[in-house]
């Protein structure tokens, strides 16, 4: 593909389906993020800590998966301004 076929109006084009892409994939992020939210929202901290612990344990989850995913939690919670949860997130993280 030679890029000088594309014109102007293909280039707003391009950047318009990317910048929706984005939007899909923060949508998602964020939909991910509450989903394991919820999974540790009617639980204490500690019940919550203990229980990646043991996952981890049992080869089920690895730390630095754990790490990455508590990590990225909060930077979705941050970006939507729902501090109460980046709380959460952080209490657990700094438990394991």
């Amino acid at each position: 593909m030679n890029p000088n076929d594309f014109n102007e109006e293909d280039e707003i084009a391009k950047i318009y389906a990317e910048i929706d892409m984005a939007k899909e994939r923060h949508e998602k992020l964020v939909q991910s993020a509450n989903m394991f939210y919820r999974d540790f929202e009617n639980v204490s901290i500690s019940d919550s800590i203990n229980r990646i612990k043991s996952l981890i344990m049992k080869d089920e989850l690895t730390v630095e998966t754990v790490d990455s995913l508590l990590k990225n939690m909060i930077k979705v919670f941050e970006k939507t301004e729902e501090y109460e949860k980046c709380s959460v997130i952080l209490k657990i993280k700094k438990g394991l």
